[in-house]
């Protein structure tokens, strides 16, 4: 049957693929986008959207095309920015918890007192002073005036053997 982590990417190469039998869900244009032969098709540009990570669109391209032994035929930038957006963002969204769901479903979940256990960590920081950013983010106030301000946090799996440090006592 194989490992967990290859039953695990399995079934997510599975989900990609399946993206082009559901376009009037996941497609802007369904009938029209991705029809016929081209160098971008829906699944090929996932796999790219999913691996841009750290240099410029050209080099990832390049990349990418390289593994694929396909570098006679490596799209523009533009080509790539044009086919990402005939992809309705629900695809992403519904890829992230299916991801999610499946990884439960190959691996072992560690538990604490059988709960899995979260960790965040969160920081505020201010924005330009705009009544419109102000508007969006919300407002940071103190007794001299108000100034726009957005907090932005990151989660992340705890592990059980740090919970006796972060939590002494029972709560």
């Amino acid at each position: 049957m194989g490992s967990p982590l290859s039953k695990y990417f399995r079934a997510i190469r599975l989900a990609v693929a399946n993206i082009a039998n559901s376009p009037e869900l996941y497609f802007r244009r369904p009938g029209r986008d991705f029809c016929g032969r081209r160098l971008l098709p829906a699944e090929r540009t996932v796999w790219l959207v999913l691996s841009l990570l750290r240099q410029s669109l050209c080099v990832e391209l390049g990349h990418f095309f390289q593994r694929l032994d396909a570098v006679d035929d490596i799209p523009t930038k533009s080509a790539l920015v044009q086919a990402r957006n005939k992809i309705h963002h629900t695809f992403f969204r519904d890829l992230l918890r299916q991801s999610a769901e499946l990884f439960y479903h190959c691996f072992e979940a560690r538990r604490w007192r059988s709960f899995r256990l979260w960790a965040t960590d969160g920081s505020g920081f201010r924005l330009p002073d705009t009544d419109e950013l102000g508007e969006e983010f919300g407002w940071h106030v103190n007794q001299h005036s108000a100034v726009a301000s957005a907090a932005s946090g990151a989660l992340r799996r705890a592990q059980p053997d740090h919970c006796q440090r972060l939590f002494p006592h029972p709560l």
